[in-house]
């Protein structure tokens, strides 16, 4: 290897090291097993940007000697299985436990440091390969948080933005237990909230929400579609736990009135202001049961199963 004086005969090496295939092929290879100990995809892109890396570190030498390169000879190496999949939210979270992890991230550098000197007489220092790993381990966040908005912007388009809820003009209005004012329909199995923060805001039995749905041609939204909004939107998330985050407050982010429920439309508000309660549509065996969520401001729960006559809120999906 050369001293920190670059003689004519380090030049040369590096720009005939540099038209041998076999070469590039070593190192590519190489740095590609350096990024998947770290979990970063060698993908086209990371690939691109390794080349490029490689280019400029050469040229740096070379031009010393005034010579130079614009481009390396195609690489033979095939593309592994894990960069060419689609990266998810589990290999989001591998990428960066492994990249916080020093001896790996130590392994990593010191294969790529070798593979550059031994195959092309090229010397790289480690500021420069920790900068080459965190572009290119930011590169494929960016990517896969791109594709993930793709997916929720899809999602959250499909579900409506706000509360199910049906005119209820010529309804009755009584006072509950705790002093609310409500309007409630004549089959008692659906109520409105006639004040405060949740006023509009309509609770409906379980049998009272597919019936009035499906008179407005209305879908009520699943148990899939509620989790694969929430995790996507909130990575996060771990159901039946509350959210570490400080910042982030779950029922804003998806919409959701923290309205309460009640036993039965005549009973007294539960969790008024506190959590939200929502019906799912999926099928439940036992006829007297129906599956519901439950969404605060820093946790939601494990989909559930309450008996039908619970007033729970009802969210759509869009037509």
């Amino acid at each position: 290897m050369y001293s920190k004086r670059i003689t004519p005969e380090d030049i040369q090496k590096v720009y005939d090291n540099l038209q041998d295939p076999n070469r590039i092929d070593n190192v590519i290879r190489s740095v590609r097993l350096a990024f998947e100990s770290l979990h970063i995809p060698f993908n086209d892109q990371n690939k691109e940007m390794v080349r490029d890396f490689i280019l400029q570190k050469a040229n740096r030498i070379l031009m010393q000697g005034w010579k130079n390169i614009t481009e390396l000879p195609l690489s033979s190496e095939e593309p592994s299985p894990f960069s060419q999949r689609e990266f998810t939210q589990d290999d989001i979270k591998k990428l960066i436990r492994n990249t916080n992890s020093v001896p790996l991230l130590e392994k990593a550098i010191n294969c790529t440091i070798n593979t550059l000197e031994q195959n092309l007489h090229i010397r790289v220092n480690n500021e420069w390969i920790i900068d080459l790993l965190t572009r290119t381990g930011k590169k494929t966040l960016e990517s896969a948080e791109r594709k993930d908005l793709d997916f929720l912007q899809e999602n959250i388009k499909k579900l409506e933005t706000e509360d199910f809820r049906i005119d209820s003009t010529w309804w009755k209005e009584i006072v509950l237990p705790e002093g609310i004012k409500v309007r409630i329909n004549p089959r008692e199995d659906i109520i409105e909230f006639l004040e405060g923060e949740f006023r509009g805001v309509q609770h409906f039995s379980y049998d009272a929400a597919v019936r009035e749905t499906q008179k407005a041609g209305k879908i009520i939204a699943d148990n899939n579609n509620w989790e694969s909004i929430i995790k996507r939107l909130i990575p996060e998330i771990v159901f039946g736990s509350d959210l570490i985050s400080t910042t982030t407050y779950i029922h804003q982010k998806l919409g959701i009135n923290l309205s309460g429920f009640q036993y039965s439309a005549m009973n007294h508000v539960r969790g008024h202001g506190k959590v939200g309660y929502y019906w799912t549509s999926s099928p439940y065996p036992n006829s007297n049961f129906a599956h519901y969520i439950v969404i605060s401001a820093k946790r939601v729960e494990k989909i559930n199963t309450a008996e039908r006559k619970n007033m729970f809120a009802v969210r759509c999906l869009k037509n």
